[in-house]
């Protein structure tokens, strides 16, 4: 379900559990050099929480400086530790990790009936100060059929800058210098 390239590295998310043979839960990293899978990055995406139990990695996005990986998923664990629906990976180590930054919007602001984490895409902004989340959902903001941005700046609980309501489905979203643009389903146009 996603891609993304950064130096030496391809970051692959979606739903699998193994990739070349080796456990890697929903998320991996592909060395270029000798097309193997890098085993300094092990940082399973566990414990589903999507719609009907549902759990893939949807989004992936490096920040301008290369250090930090942006994953938005419908799981709550990533490496081990609480990070329902976003997660900030630490590139820059001998082994990537989780990093502190995280926010409990997704955790406490489930959707609809099934009580489901629905984020479907993210962005990091072209100066790698915010990043930004699109959900679908039922209209249950803050968590659903918004786009929420978030700095990226921080240790520990952040808190989001700014919430936009959509009333629908988004499905996509792309950060420029001078604005945030959002697709989804065509009856939130123009809200």
């Amino acid at each position: 379900r996603a891609l993304v390239v950064s130096g030496d590295r391809l970051y692959v998310g979606g739903k699998f559990g193994k990739i070349n043979g080796l456990d890697r839960k929903r998320l991996a990293a592909v060395d270029f050099l000798d097309d193997s899978v890098d085993e300094t990055f092990n940082v399973p995406v566990e414990e589903p929480s999507g719609a009907n139990g549902g759990s893939s990695v949807r989004a992936l996005e490096v920040t301008p400086d290369g250090r930090t990986l942006m994953s938005i998923h419908n799981s709550r664990l990533v490496g081990g530790q609480v990070r329902t629906g976003v997660a900030l990976i630490d590139l820059t180590g001998a082994a990537a990790t989780v990093k502190p930054w995280f926010t409990d919007l997704y955790e406490l602001n489930r959707c609809g009936d099934d009580a489901a984490t629905r984020v479907r895409s993210g962005a990091i902004s072209p100066d790698g100060s915010y990043l930004v989340v699109v959900s679908s959902g039922q209209d249950f903001p803050p968590g659903c059929d918004t786009a929420v941005a978030f700095p990226i700046a921080g240790e520990g609980k952040v808190e989001p800058l700014w919430v936009s309501r959509h009333f629908n489905t988004l499905e996509s979203v792309e950060i420029t210098w001078n604005a945030v643009y959002v697709g989804g389903d065509r009856k939130s146009v123009g809200r």
